[in-house]
């Protein structure tokens, strides 16, 4: 008796890796994406967190503050994604933060939310895009 052996053809296995080249051409992008917008919302938290902690000094002092470590322990978001930057005007009667990707992150290539700015009466919104990053 002769057995025959069961296998998969050369034509078989070029097609299967085709599909696998193209689904993953496909799913790489996407899932960086996913990634990219979900690391956002470290900036998001972090200056979430500063407007509540420059409120927090406000009411134990006359004017807000200008110094990030006044209210945080350092000035750079909690997954070290972001820089923050804090600035208060002359008058002090209000207070900006930016949040920037820092040096070296991997959101230095998010080039549609490259940097998210809150104030003492909310996140900024410039633009359709402001809102889109911000989520709103």
């Amino acid at each position: 008796m002769t057995s025959k052996l069961r296998g998969f053809s050369l034509i078989e296995v070029l097609i299967a890796l085709t599909i696998l080249g193209i689904l993953t051409t496909i799913a790489i992008p996407t899932y960086s994406g996913y990634v990219q917008r979900n690391r956002r919302s470290d900036a998001i938290n972090t200056l979430l967190s500063l407007q509540l902690g420059q409120e927090r000094w406000r009411t134990t002092h006359p004017t807000y503050t200008d110094l990030v470590t006044d209210i945080a322990a350092t000035a750079t978001s909690s997954q070290g994604y972001y820089t923050v930057v804090l600035s208060t005007p002359a008058s002090d009667i209000g207070f900006t933060i930016t949040a920037s990707p820092a040096v070296g992150s991997p959101q230095t290539a998010d080039t549609k939310c490259p940097s998210f700015t809150i104030s003492q009466s909310g996140p900024v919104i410039a633009d359709a895009q402001d809102r889109t990053c911000w989520n709103l």
